[in-house]
């Protein structure tokens, strides 16, 4: 095949866009071009999605494909009272280069877990009886306390601050 025979065949279809469909009902008025699509302010519930392309052929005819695979998405309601449960978590600074704090306003933290990208637990400690720990230094009270993360290298990581309440993990970079 010649490069103007395989030029011509790329050229035969020129992708204009996207529908995106929710429930059966169109979602964009305009083709979305990007390959992400974000659909915000749901309610809880199913909620089935599935996409069309939009060709431009090569005599200038408009193509639209059939339906894409559907995906299915569930939406769950954990309502205020769930999300109140670890209100006053708090990390800084973040970015960080050398010490992590962790702060937490209105409950005594039980243990922290630092994990990596791919969910490998690097570090854990329990701040009121971890004092010898190497990451902790200064402890001072049950609702602050420095971690020293200057050995780690330089990326995102997960920090899972454990209380009463319940668990909540905290994204941070070192930088």
């Amino acid at each position: 095949m010649s490069l103007r025979g395989f030029l011509t065949g790329l050229l035969r279809f020129l992708l204009e866009g996207w529908q995106i469909f929710r429930n059966g009902n169109p979602l964009n008025s305009e083709l979305v071009s990007e390959m992400f699509y974000l659909d915000s302010n749901l309610e809880a519930g199913d909620y089935e999605y599935h996409v069309t392309a939009h060709y431009i052929t090569g005599d200038n005819t408009s193509c639209v494909s059939d339906f894409s695979n559907s995906v299915t998405v569930t939406i769950e309601d954990i309502g205020t009272a769930d999300l109140q449960k670890f209100d006053g978590i708090t990390i800084y600074p973040n970015p960080t280069t050398e010490v992590l704090s962790v702060v937490s306003y209105h409950l005594p933290v039980e243990s922290v877990e630092i994990f990596d990208v791919f969910g490998r637990s690097l570090h854990s400690c329990t701040p009121l009886t971890s004092y010898s720990s190497p990451l902790i230094s200064d402890y001072a009270s049950h609702s602050s306390f420095p971690i020293d993360i200057s050995h780690l290298p330089a990326g995102i990581y997960f920090v899972r601050v454990r209380t009463e309440n319940g668990v909540t993990a905290l994204r941070f970079v070192k930088q």
